[in-house]
């Protein structure tokens, strides 16, 4: 098996572990008075759960909620926003 290299640290149920971030687009919001009549597209995330030693750990993403996931899509957005 090979390791791979975590995005960020993060815990699953209390459990330290990495996320390795594989698909992420933000998604288009069109307002409702714009010329367009494209639908909005979703934001979409997609990501691995890692163990601490950069091994998949599907044992831990089992235990994942919905909450966990909210959480990890904003740590991701956290550790990836722009500095100004």
């Amino acid at each position: 098996m090979k390791r791979k290299h975590a995005t960020f640290e993060s815990r699953i149920a209390g459990i330290p572990c990495g996320i390795k971030v594989t698909w992420y687009t933000a998604g288009t919001n069109y307002l409702i008075n714009s010329a367009s009549l494209e639908p909005n597209d979703p934001e979409e995330f997609d990501f691995e759960v890692l163990d601490r030693k950069g091994y998949l750990a599907p044992w831990l993403a089992d235990k994942l909620t919905e909450d966990d996931e909210c959480r990890i899509l904003k740590e991701y957005k956290d550790a990836t926003a722009p500095c100004y």
